[in-house]
């Protein structure tokens, strides 16, 4: 099923499960896999446009924005985006 041709409200409905699927499993991560995701993330925020970044003024909002801004997952949504200033 192609999601360009379908409703709104049912775009939302599969949005909102995808994302609450994705939850489910960050979830249960076992603790070493999340820390390493942890660090990957943090990476990408430091390394290449950002290399000049201080590490100790860095927000982790800051770090997911730059994740998700990032040209190899644009068009990919996250919950971060629904709750930026």
């Amino acid at each position: 099923m192609k999601l360009h041709n379908v409703g709104s409200p049912l775009r939302e409905k599969l949005f909102l499960w995808r994302e609450n699927l994705i939850v489910a499993i960050a979830w249960r991560l076992p603790r070493s896999v999340a820390y390493w995701c942890a660090i990957r993330v943090g990476a990408h925020a430091t390394t290449g446009q950002y290399k000049t970044q201080d590490v100790t003024t860095l927000t982790h909002l800051e770090t997911l924005k730059r994740w998700d801004s990032d040209s190899s997952l644009a068009g990919i949504k996250y919950a971060v985006s629904k709750f930026e200033a």
